[in-house]
């Protein structure tokens, strides 16, 4: 993945409008990954793409999907690995539009001993836009 330099205080305003990665329930237990190493990579993979200014919320779900891959498959080779994002844009300020469902079931088959999944929650609030990762490991 490419970045691109930051300045400081840029960084710190973006920061500021992104707010707090949630790791929600899931096998986290079994994960070949910390859950908050990749929770880091996710948000760093988010800032850079904020800071881009002009990405889309595909794009910026594209930049998310591929961290999270390169730094799943950097940690271990033992795992096939699956990583789905969902990205809700609600708007901002007067054009904030709380009128929305949104629904995701997944269901899989798998040894519960050495299989699970992860699931974050990010925020841009910038742009309004909300992304929800899922990372399934399933062990080789």
């Amino acid at each position: 993945m490419e970045g691109n330099a930051v300045d400081p205080q840029e960084t710190n305003s973006l920061n500021e409008s992104i707010a707090n990665v949630q790791v929600q329930p899931g096998k986290q237990g079994n994960s070949p990954l910390e859950a908050a190493v990749l929770q880091g990579t996710l948000e760093t993979a988010l800032t850079s793409a904020v800071a881009q200014g002009d990405a889309s919320a595909a794009t910026v779900s594209e930049q998310l999907k591929r961290a999270a891959l390169e730094a799943l498959g950097h940690n271990s080779s033992q795992y096939k690995y699956i990583v789905s994002v969902t990205w809700l844009v609600t708007g901002t300020g007067s054009t904030v539009n709380n009128d929305f469902k949104l629904g995701n079931d997944v269901g899989a088959l798998w040894s519960a001993k050495k299989d699970g999944l992860l699931n974050f929650s990010l925020q841009d609030s910038a742009s309004g836009t909300r992304y929800l990762v899922t990372v399934f490991y399933v062990f080789k």
